[in-house]
C-alpha cells in the first residue's frame, strides 16, 4: 500500500497499532511492491530493487516502550563504483530499534543533548536514542526503507572488481603527483 500521491514519491506504509501488541509480542512480515520497489531504487540511488521483505517481531519494552527487532532482506541491482557495471547482490541487514512515545522519546533526546554539551557528563551520551512512535503507532514499512538504506554499501564493488593504478609505461619515469606539482609551480612566472 502506497499512501500520497506519485509526485510526492511517496514511501511504502505498513502502520501497527502498538496498543494491539499484547504481552508475548507480535510478529509482522512483509514485502514491498513492485511500486515501492521503484520508489525506494530511486531513493536510495539503486539501479532496481528486485525485492524486499522484512520479517520483526515487536516486544513490549517497560511501560510505554516497544522493542522492534528482525532481519531486512533485498535482492538489489547496483552499479560497480570500479567498473561502473550493474550487479546483482543479496542483503540482509539485522533490525534492532526501540520506540518510545513522542513525548518520552523527545525528553530522552533534550537529555542526551545536554549531556553531549557537558564536559563531565560527555562520556554518559547514549548512541542509540529511541525512535518516537506517532499517536501509538509505528510504521514498519518505513523501519524496513531505513534498514535497507542503513544495508547499502555506499561505494558497491562488484565480486572480482579491484581498482588498478596505471603504471608508467616502459621506459618512462614515474612521476609521483607532487613531483608533477612542483614542476607546474616551478614553471610559473613570479
Amino acid at each position: 500500500m502506497v499512501q500520497g500521491s506519485p509526485a510526492a514519491r511517496p514511501r511504502p506504509s505498513r502502520v501497527v497499532d502498538t496498543h494491539q501488541i499484547g504481552t508475548e509480542g507480535m510478529l509482522v512480515s512483509l514485502s514491498a511492491d513492485a511500486a515501492e520497489c521503484r520508489t525506494l531504487a530511486d531513493v536510495n540511488g539503486l539501479v532496481r530493487i528486485e525485492s524486499l521483505q522484512a520479517d520483526m517481531e515487536l516486544r513490549r519494552e517497560g511501560r510505554t516502550g516497544i522493542h522492534v527487532t528482525g532481519t531486512v532482506r533485498a535482492r538489489i541491482t547496483q552499479t560497480c563504483v570500479v567498473t561502473l557495471d550493474d550487479f546483482v547482490t543479496d542483503l540482509a541487514e539485522p533490525v534492532d530499534v526501540h520506540f518510545l512515545p513522542e513525548r518520552e522519546a523527545a525528553a530522552r533526546a533534550a537529555e542526551a543533548a545536554r549531556l553531549a554539551a557537558s564536559p563531565s557528563d560527555a562520556g554518559r551520551v547514549a548512541d542509540d536514542l529511541p525512535d518516537a512512535m506517532v499517536d501509538g503507532k509505528i510504521d514498519l514499512a518505513s523501519v524496513m526503507a531505513e534498514f535497507l538504506a542503513l544495508g547499502l554499501d555506499p561505494y558497491p564493488r562488484k565480486p572480482g572488481a579491484a581498482f588498478v593504478e596505471l603504471a608508467p609505461a616502459a621506459g618512462e619515469p614515474e612521476v609521483s603527483p607532487f613531483a608533477a606539482l612542483a614542476r607546474l609551480k616551478s614553471e610559473r612566472p613570479n
